[in-house]
């Protein structure tokens, strides 16, 4: 499957089409901290993991600079369009299905994993029973690379103040968008409930009750990433990198 066909936005987003929303066509710095620790020499003998590959933007750039992988996806169309580039082989393991409940990796198995804008569709308690899972898979030391939008995204503008609301009644899920309504749109079609923004507190809340010490936290201006009705003020996304411990 040759993802150039697929209709973007801006040539910066890719629909998924599981309704997960989009891949973005350009290597963030969050993901870039993944690949280069994926394909570090301590790692060699090691797979990485990328949960909700899509198109395999990070997956495909791991296996070009000799790294392994296994790439996971709901949908079996976005790992084909990895497989048109590479097949499945002693550095590329494919896992169809949903990291909650489909997919089992054996104890300290895996060096790191990514979570590139996939924890938008989990529920609070949710996220943190996936992240227990994958602290399982880590090897000792092993690091979870994460981003999610925030609430300051022009896609969902229209939450900020419920969300600011929540804030100050202290609502353990101040993020969580169970409507429609909050979105452009331009955007609404491509997405499934629920949506789940994240703040510095909900970061980490969940790197905590999962095991993780969270040793990098910081915002993305998505400038360059994100189509122009997507963007806010440079604190459109958010990303962290945790440790196992």
């Amino acid at each position: 499957m040759n993802t150039l066909s697929i209709p973007k936005f801006e040539n910066l987003y890719i629909p998924t089409v599981n309704k997960k929303g989009f891949m973005l066509t350009n290597i963030d710095a969050l993901t870039r901290l993944f690949i280069d620790e994926a394909i570090h020499p301590k790692h060699h003998s090691l797979f990485s993991l990328d949960v909700g590959a899509a198109y395999g933007i990070a997956t495909r750039e791991v296996l070009r600079k000799g790294g392994s992988i296994f790439a996971n996806d709901t949908d079996p169309t976005h790992l084909a369009a990895i497989e048109s580039e590479f097949l499945e082989g002693k550095n590329l393991k494919f896992l169809v299905g949903d990291i909650r409940h489909d997919i089992h990796l054996p104890i300290s198995s895996i060096s790191c994993a990514l979570f590139s804008r996939v924890f938008h569709f989990f529920y609070g308690e949710e996220i943190i029973t996936c992240l227990k899972k994958v602290h399982q898979w880590l090897i000792p030391g092993g690091k979870i690379f994460v981003s999610n939008e925030t609430p300051y995204f022009g896609t969902t503008k229209r939450f900020i103040p419920l969300y600011e609301q929540r804030k100050k009644n202290n609502h353990p899920w101040p993020g969580l968008i169970e409507s429609l309504d909050y979105f452009c749109p331009e955007k609404a079609p491509f997405v499934d409930l629920p949506v789940h923004l994240f703040d510095e507190d909900l970061c980490y809340t969940v790197a905590k009750e999962s095991g993780f010490t969270i040793t990098d936290l910081f915002y993305m201006n998505r400038n360059g990433f994100f189509p122009e009705n997507a963007l806010y003020d440079g604190r459109e996304s958010i990303a962290f990198i945790a440790q196992k411990t």
